[in-house]
This record gives C-alpha cells, sequence and structure tokens, in this order.
C-alpha cells in the first residue's frame, strides 16, 4: 500500500504518466522485496530492458549482436545488482529469496539465475496484468465499481475472470516423465516419454464444458466445477502453478 501510494502520489504531481511506468514500478519494488535486491532506479530500468527485449531478428548479424547484448544485460544486472545484495544479506540476512539461498550455500551464480527467473515471472507478469486490469476499469463501469468496492472477495473474483480470460502466459509447455493417457471426446491418446506437451491457454481456459455458457464473456460468477480455479490455469497447474499468484493479486488489487 506504501508502494501504491508512492506512485498515485507520483501521478498527481505529474498530472500525466505512462501506466507502463506506474505499473512497472510497483512490481518491480514487491518482486525486488520478495528477492531481496533494492529497488534502484538503475535496477528497474536493467530489469525493464532485459524483460522486455525485442523478438530475435532473422538477420543473422543483427541476431548474433541481440545475443551479445542480451548477455551484457543479465551481467550487468549480476554485478550492479545481485551482487552487491548478496554482500549485504551476508552481514544482514532478512526474510527473502537471497537470504534463504546464502543460508543453503548456494553459489552467487545460481542465486543470479533465481533472480532473473523472480524477475521474470514477479515483474514482467504482474506489470502486464496490472495494465489489462486497467483497460478493462477504463471500458466496463460495473467492472471498474467492483474492483473500487469495499467487497474483497468481489474484488478477487473479478481479477481472476479477468485473468482466465487475459492469461498474460498464452501457452505452457510440459514433458511427461512417464507414459499419459488422456480421455476426450471418446477417443484415447497415449503421450509417451518425453513427448511436448503445449496447453494453449487462451483455449483451455475459454472451454464451454469447463466454464459453461457464453465462456468468452467476462463474468466472474460462473459457476465453476469444485475445484476448478477460477482463473483457470491463468496462473498454470500442479505442482508448478505460480508460486506468487496471491501476491500477484493482492500488489494489482492494491495499485487498482
Amino acid at each position: 500500500e506504501k508502494t501504491a501510494d508512492e506512485l498515485i502520489g507520483r501521478l498527481k504531481t505529474q498530472k500525466r504518466i505512462n501506466l507502463k511506468t506506474l505499473s512497472r514500478d510497483m512490481a518491480t519494488v514487491i518482486a525486488t522485496a520478495v528477492v531481496g535486491l533494492e529497488p534502484t532506479q538503475g535496477l528497474i530500468r536493467r530489469l525493464d530492458v532485459m524483460l522486455h527485449a525485442p523478438k530475435t531478428s532473422e538477420n543473422k548479424f543483427i541476431a548474433t549482436l541481440q545475443l551479445y547484448e542480451g548477455h551484457y544485460r543479465r551481467f550487468a544486472f549480476f554485478f550492479a545488482d545481485v551482487l552487491p545484495a548478496i554482500r549485504r544479506k551476508r552481514k544482514n540476512p532478512g526474510n527473502d529469496v537471497i537470504s534463504y539461498m546464502i543460508s543453503k550455500n548456494k553459489k552467487p551464480l545460481e542465486i543470479w539465475v533465481e533472480c532473473i527467473v523472480y524477475g521474470a515471472a514477479g515483474l514482467a507478469t504482474t506489470q502486464e496484468f496490472i495494465l489489462i486490469v486497467l483497460l478493462h476499469c477504463m471500458k466496463d463501469a460495473k467492472l471498474r465499481e467492483t474492483l473500487l468496492s469495499d467487497n474483497a472477495t468481489a474484488r478477487y473474483e473479478a481479477l481472476n475472470e479477468i485473468l482466465r480470460l487475459e492469461p498474460v502466459i498464452a501457452n505452457i509447455y510440459r514433458k511427461p516423465k512417464e507414459a499419459v493417457t488422456v480421455k476426450s471426446e471418446d477417443k484415447e491418446v497415449t503421450i509417451q516419454p518425453g513427448e511436448r506437451i503445449a496447453f494453449h491457454i487462451y483455449d483451455v481456459n475459454v472451454d464451454a464444458k469447463a466454464v459453461g455458457e457464453s465462456p468468452e464473456k467476462l463474468n466472474p460468477h460462473h459457476q465453476l466445477e469444485k475445484g476448478v480455479y477460477r482463473s483457470m490455469i491463468g496462473f498454470g497447474s500442479g505442482p508448478h502453478r505460480c508460486a506468487g499468484e496471491h501476491l500477484a493479486l493482492a500488489e494489482t488489487d492494491v495499485f487498482i
């Protein structure tokens, strides 16, 4: 709430600001607090360019330049942000990812990788989700009223419903360790170990068999079967379901 208040205060002072900047700063401050990094303007800038790099060019020369540029950005993040944080946490450990990994005797490079993963998972995705929710609020007066109400249950149902229809991650890929047989429409298919399974999140989340009538319409009151998440698989599923799900919803709720 303190971070959201500061950002909205900045908006009131400046009168006009890019929403991408506000949502990025909100997501970065929260993600870095979890990881144990210092949310400086330099770190915010480094993470932003690293996580929103352009698509790899088909031109081999340009693609090579992009590859080296990507390596430079990741190493800049390591030396300017991760290493200093490791030194601080060795002296004054806290309740964060870096302190935990230090306690498990993890190497700096292992901690660096985790910081990048948490940055991608907790920053880029939440930033985009906040923007999607804001867009829906501007288009739908009833939804806006719900998300500004004192009814926390209704607000979270609405947020999960938006994520169901607007999943930030479009596809999830998995490989089974052993043969898996699935049945659909009276047909059985056996997926062999090591075969790649592509879960198309958009299609799964608007499956009428799971959601019911008018699955492509925003409706926080869809009657779902017991055990089915309101966001369907917007946060993934099974043991790989997003560990930061509740944090992402909470910071989006507070910011809105």
